[in-house]
């Protein structure tokens, strides 16, 4: 564990509890785990949002949320209005689900999806932290393209960690991985749960799965389909172009195209969508989606030009 960036008090605790070993019940280690905990500041530049901390990755990359996404801060600054319904698939400890909270001054309704018991556990705290209950309703659930039971495999158990499957051990990469532990959870396709009773119907969804993307999709037809749903950002690994180009034309077979997309890191973008009126089914190849420039005060919905192939009906 990295001690430099915790205060002395916490520094002392933790060399205390290093010293003491196996003496200690597991209840005096979660004392005194809770005692050491310390909330930062997410990076944000208009609201105050603060963040638990028990981890390196949640010190040094969850709380810089807003500089590592800004086109996803930015896509739920200007899009995201009191009344509305949002989807978090895959929260994580609920940095974007806060924001989203605080731009619609907590008058609009996140529904934040985190399958992983360790972030699930910080997500709870950070909603609870930031005063957000009656606006973010966390959920300790799988999202998938059919309802059932499977395993959800564990990449590692780090508070903040990411890169965790559901129904297979297989990573963003496409890649298998050795889970660092495993537990059969009960999954729900969208479609499903927007059935349950009392589920609002989303006008926004924001899917970042660290791979599971078109699975999850496939169970959201329904939803994707609804003339509510105006806007969806989707994390896409553009190096498996198999499934790159299945999502998009999932996507746009349901009436939801590409605008722009924003580079994460090497393939991996953030992909934008918006609904297209019309008949004309709109077939967009990754190459056809422009780039987001990180400067953009405001994301720019740019027309995707005559080198768009539109065909009627050609995507069912």
């Amino acid at each position: 564990m990295d001690h430099s960036r915790i205060g002395l008090p916490a520094r002392f605790l933790l060399a205390c509890l290093k010293r003491l070993g196996g003496r200690l019940s597991v209840a005096e280690r979660e004392a005194i785990r809770l005692e050491v905990s310390e909330a930062y500041s997410l990076d944000h530049d208009s609201h105050a949002i603060k963040l638990w901390a028990d981890s390196k990755v949640e010190r040094e990359v969850r709380s810089r949320s807003c500089a590592k996404e800004p086109m996803t801060v930015k896509w739920l600054e200007s899009s995201f209005r009191p009344g509305d319904v949002l989807y978090d698939i895959g929260a994580n400890i609920g940095a974007y689900s806060l924001v989203a909270a605080k731009v619609s001054s907590c008058k609009g309704k996140v529904y934040a999806f985190e399958p992983s018991f360790q972030n699930f556990y910080q997500l709870c705290r950070n909603v609870i932290l930031n005063k957000c209950q009656e606006c973010v309703t966390p959920l300790l659930l799988p999202v998938c393209a059919r309802s059932g039971l499977s395993w959800f495999y564990y990449q590692n158990l780090e508070a903040g960690g990411a890169l965790h499957a559901f129904g297979r051990s297989i990573d963003y990469t496409g890649s298998e991985f050795q889970p660092a532990a495993k537990l059969e959870m009960i999954g729900l396709s969208l479609d499903d749960f927007v059935n349950l009773s009392g589920a609002l119907k989303p006008n926004l969804l924001k899917l970042d799965v660290d791979g599971l993307e078109c699975e999850i999709l496939k169970g959201a037809r329904g939803i994707l389909r609804s003339s509510g749903l105006r806007g969806v950002l989707i994390e896409i690994n553009e190096d498996l172009s198999a499934e790159a180009n299945e999502i998009l034309a999932l996507m746009c077979g349901e009436g939801l195209v590409p605008y722009e997309k924003h580079q994460l890191h090497r393939s991996l973008y953030n992909y934008f969508f918006d609904r297209r009126r019309g008949d004309d089914t709109v077939v967009v190849t990754p190459e056809q989606v422009p780039v987001a420039s990180r400067r953009k005060g405001k994301l720019s919905k740019r027309d995707l030009g005559p080198e768009i192939h539109q065909t009627p009906g050609a995507i069912a």
